[in-house]
């Protein structure tokens, strides 16, 4: 016998509240791998109903999508404003509420910009209203700004913010077939060099 991957649970009436009267769980694995939320063919299709994410959820589906919606800004926006979206985003995650609609009217300056990025957050709550985009985020599983970290040949180390790594951008890396290595060039108007023995 498998194991359940699919089930859905109907509250008694004393335990329902406006916003929850069932909780579903969908256990099964997309092609990547990675267990999905509640797939929407079961919610929708299947139980006919709107599923809401959970606390967790929410705070990955939002600090997810907002990583990768800034990601796809990099040679579009400058460098700084990168970094000030990913900083307000780092500072938005420490509070109790993060209301997304007052997020992005203060972390994005263009009207279309921040229309664009409500809608990606859309998909990835799964809301139908901007309204439901409220929640409060989950400490445990908040993260920083990522940083990229790249080791390579005679003690090379480099730590980068990863937005910053790119074409254009402050860090970029090829590999070079004819000379079987990576070429890497980085670009950036300070440099503090400190010569050290291990």
């Amino acid at each position: 016998m498998g194991a359940l991957q699919k089930c859905a649970f109907i509250l008694p009436k004393a335990l329902r509240n406006k916003r929850e009267d069932l909780i579903a769980l969908d256990q099964q694995q997309g092609r990547s791998g990675v267990s999905p939320v509640v797939a929407n063919f079961f919610s929708k299709d299947f139980l006919q109903c709107n599923v809401g994410l959970n606390q967790k959820e929410m705070t990955e589906a939002f600090q997810n999508a907002s990583y990768e919606w800034i990601g796809a800004k990099r040679g579009v926006w400058a460098d700084e404003d990168i970094d000030a979206f990913e900083d307000s985003l780092v500072s938005t995650m420490k509070k109790k509420s993060v209301r997304v609609t007052a997020f992005a009217n203060s972390a994005i300056a263009d009207p279309g910009e921040q229309s664009e990025y409500l809608e990606k957050l859309l998909q990835h709550f799964r809301a139908e209203k901007l309204r439901d985009m409220v929640f409060a985020p989950l400490p445990s599983i908040v993260k920083g700004k990522q940083i990229l970290q790249i080791d390579g040949d005679n003690d090379l180390r480099i730590r980068i913010n990863n937005a910053a790594v790119g074409e254009g951008n402050a860090l970029n890396y090829e590999y070079d077939d004819a000379l079987k290595t990576y070429v890497i060039t980085i670009k950036t108007t300070n440099l503090n060099k400190k010569v050290y023995s291990k």
